[in-house]
This record gives structure tokens, sequence and C-alpha cells, in this order.
């Protein structure tokens, strides 16, 4: 009662978690007078490994096979949209609410969506520019003194297909911009094929998301990146193995096998390919 604005933040897909308990959890959360909801699958490829380290020693349950966590989520999302209304692909709120604007409107924005980030850590974009912040406190704190950016990365390639890439998040895309950025003749096919196989459908110059195209979100996204994005997206995907290792190898392969099933192994030519990617960690 003393809050205008309030949020819930939800992850389903847990260690010993089951379908019943989800579609529970999203009753409660819906029904509880919470302003909105935000909801997410739990990514074992990004977790902390000491979490991993606890599922591989039996002091957690194994989680469910990635098929069901994806049905869970999914499932999750239908029990939302029951009561709640649909912003986009996380976030569920009143129907007279106005949609979760700095990630869904900027962050996962298109070329022309600008911000600049403030602290360490952060990321900006602005057109043409994309760069983020000294992530150690104390050297973010040390370089800004000098009067001197702390500026830690910065590539002048901000992405022009930004909007089309983080579409599956948002569920719709302005067409026009693909004339605007000259995108049409790079990503026209690509558009079509999705469109062809039901995961999107036009509407007028909207391109939206499809319920089919729901349950692959995570691999329309990198159906649309660029080869170089694809590139830098398959040396994390090796060094996360390398480094934090996996709790299971048919995790990382029925990443491979959904995201080759897409055909977003399109994306990288023939050469690039045989380095074998694994998993889709979006």
């Amino acid at each position: 009662k003393y809050f205008s604005n309030t949020n819930l933040d939800m992850m389903f897909g847990f260690p010993g978690q089951s379908l019943e308990e989800a579609l529970k959890d999203a009753e409660l959360a819906a029904t509880s007078g919470i302003g909105s909801v935000s909801v997410y699958p739990v990514d074992y490829v990004m977790t902390l490994p000491a979490w991993q380290d606890r599922i591989r020693k039996g002091e957690l349950p194994k989680p469910a096979p990635l098929a069901e966590r994806s049905d869970m989520f999914h499932a999750a999302r239908t029990e939302l949209k029951r009561h709640m209304h649909e912003q986009n692909m996380y976030c569920f709120g009143s129907a007279d609410a106005p949609p979760t604007r700095y990630m869904f409107s900027t962050l996962y924005g298109g070329y022309a969506d600008e911000c600049i980030g403030v602290g360490s850590g952060a990321y900006s974009f602005i057109r043409g520019l994309a760069y983020y912040n000294e992530a150690n406190e104390r050297d973010y704190v040390k370089q800004a003194q000098t009067g001197v950016l702390p500026i830690a990365f910065a590539s002048p390639g901000h992405a022009y297909e930004k909007g089309l890439v983080f579409f599956p998040k948002r569920m719709e895309f302005n067409l026009d911009s693909l004339e605007e950025l000259s995108l049409s003749s790079t990503y026209g096919e690509k558009i079509d094929r999705i469109v062809d196989d039901g995961y999107a459908r036009r509407d007028g110059n909207i391109l939206r998301l499809t319920l089919a195209g729901e349950r692959v979100y995570s691999e329309l996204m990198v159906h649309f990146f660029s080869d170089a994005q694809r590139r830098l997206y398959d040396r994390m995907c090796t060094r996360l193995r390398q480094d934090v290792g996996v709790i299971d190898e048919g995790e990382w392969d029925a990443g491979e096998r959904r995201v080759r099933r897409m055909g977003a192994w399109n994306a990288m030519s023939s050469a690039a390919t045989q380095r074998q990617p694994r998993a889709v960690a979006l």
C-alpha cells in the first residue's frame, strides 16, 4: 500500500522444480496484487560455478532436461497471461500499465535507441558507438579521478541489426527500419524463412512473433546474429565451457541441436561452423 509501482522477478527451471510447482508459483504471483511480474528461465550456462558444483555433488537435485525446463517456462508465461497483460517475452502487468521502458525500449531496442551508462560495468549505446565502463570499482574510480573516461572497451560497430537480434524478446519489430538501415538485402531472406516456418508473421509493417516463435526465441536471436557477432558468441560459449564447465553434456548438445534445427547455423561460413559452437546462452 506504500508504493505506486511494484514488480516481482521470478525464475523458472530450478533444480527439483516441477511443472505443477511452476504453474502454482505463476498463479500466486499473478493474483498477489503485485503491479507487474517479470519471469526468466534459469540459465545453467551462466550460473555460478559453486552452484553448479552443488548440483554435480548431489547437494541439489539435478535440473530437468532443457526441453522440460522450456515447457515449464512457457507454461508459466501462459498462466500469467490468464491474469495479466503480456508486455514482452518476460514482463506482465495490468493492461493500462506503461510498458517496461529502459530494458525493452533501450537495452533491447534498436540501433536508434540510445543510453549512457554511468558507473562501473555500465554499458552505453550511442548511434555508431557501443562501449562499457571498467567493471572493477577501484580501477573505475582511479581512472575517473584522472579526468579520463573509465571506458574498458568500445566498438565503433554499434550493431545495425540490434533491433532484429532482440526482436524475439520484444516480440515485434518495425520492418520500416530495414530500409532506413540498409538491412533488407542482408536480412530479407532470414525474415522470409522464419515467416515461412511459422515463427513470425507480418502484420502490415510490423513483424510479430507467433506462439511457435515464442518457444524458440533464443534460437531466433542467434538466427539474426551477424557473422562477427556469431564468432564472438561461439568464443564466449567455448570459454564458459572451459572455465565454468557443464552440469551435463546433454545440455550443450541440446542447445546445438536446437540452433541447427532453426537454420541459424547458416549464419556462418562452412569453415567457421567446423569449430562446433555448442550452447544457446541468451
